[in-house]
């Protein structure tokens, strides 16, 4: 427990407050797609994610997908969870949208379009 004066903030009687600030706390469902997002520090705000895999790396994707088709988990919208790697709370549910092959960067091409808002949970029409 943390203690705080009483009679500061119109706090009169005893208050629980935390002591860690949850970074590492996931608060979404998985599966979980963990990556390095701290050099995408606006992924927050967007509404679709790519990611470049390769092989192996969308071996392990396809792990999520539990057990359906690359096809079969876009047409039934199979929900993913994208995990910062270093902060577990810094997470958003997605659905696959596309999986292709890009010879020019020999990589996997992995679409997802995020199911929320990101940090703008209001869109620009909706008033406070």
């Amino acid at each position: 427990l943390l203690q705080i004066p009483v009679g500061q903030f119109s706090i009169d009687n005893t208050i629980l407050a935390p002591k860690d600030d949850f970074v590492h706390v996931t608060w979404q469902q998985g599966p979980y797609f963990d990556r390095d997002l701290s050099a995408h520090s606006d992924w927050h705000y967007q509404k679709t994610v790519v990611f470049f895999l390769k092989s192996p790396e969308l071996e392990e994707f396809a792990e999520l997908l539990d057990g359906k088709g690359i096809h079969e988990a876009i047409e039934e919208k199979a929900r993913i969870v994208i995990r910062d790697k270093k902060h577990n709370a810094h997470s958003r549910s997605c659905i696959l949208v596309d999986v292709k092959w890009e010879k020019d960067v020999k990589a996997w091409k992995v679409s997802c379009m995020f199911n929320d808002n990101g940090c703008s949970p209001l869109s620009k029409d909706e008033d406070l």
